[in-house]
């Protein structure tokens, strides 16, 4: 298992762990210690988001390659593509990174910011905003349809959304800053609230989730 930290990636193999940090020494270590997202592609490739660009592991090697198009952008969501196209976002902004071609293209549609980016096993293309919209991408007229996954619910202290993620059954997965998970359904375009406090009446800030079996997800909070 693997764990982007504030102080570098750890990595868990059932029985200790390993960190990788940044070796000034050394340029194929870990460019930057603050991760804040990692994604596995479909070719089993590890790619490592820091607030100093997105880096590329070789597990061979144990080394890290960064992207250059992307240096020095806070790299806050990876997903990717069936073309093998790794979408991005960057300061806030969604990008498309081309690994043939190593381009890295601009989708910026003057929004407000994007803030995680998923692409769902139909391959449509979702973006979560940081005042409570979810956006599916129209790419034959490059476009966006909003849903607003806040409209049925109480009033929130903040509509920021941390993650979305495709439980591969039909669903998003949708977790926000204060007011904890919600699950979307892609057909009717409905969501639900389905936590939104701990036990205590505390809020839940829900940064991320993994899948642990055919219906059960652990959340990372």
């Amino acid at each position: 298992m693997w764990f982007g930290t504030i102080d570098g990636l750890n990595r868990f193999d059932g029985y200790t762990f390993k960190t990788f940090r940044n070796d000034p020494s050394n340029p194929k270590s870990l460019g930057n210690n603050s991760v804040f997202s990692l994604y596995t592609g479909n070719d089993e490739q590890l790619w490592v988001g820091t607030s100093k660009g997105l880096f590329k592991y070789n597990l061979v090697e144990q080394s890290f390659k960064l992207i250059a198009p992307t240096a020095n952008k806070w790299v806050h969501s990876i997903s990717e593509d069936a073309k093998g196209n790794l979408w991005l976002i960057l300061d806030n902004t969604l990008f498309r990174y081309d690994q043939k071609l190593n381009v890295l293209n601009n989708f910026d549609f003057g929004e407000t910011e994007f803030t995680s980016v998923c692409v769902d096993q139909k391959d449509d293309l979702w973006v979560a905003t940081s005042n409570g919209f979810l956006k599916k991408y129209n790419p034959v007229n490059n476009s966006f349809i909003t849903f607003d996954v806040f409209s049925k619910s109480k009033k929130a202290s903040s509509k920021l959304i941390k993650k979305v993620y495709d439980t591969k059954r039909g669903s998003l997965l949708i977790g926000t800053q204060t007011e904890g998970i919600k699950l979307f359904d892609i057909k009717s375009g409905i969501y639900q609230d389905i936590i939104i406090y701990n036990q205590d009446k505390t809020e839940i800030f829900a940064n991320d989730f993994i899948q642990y079996s055919d219906n059960e997800y652990w959340a990372a909070t």
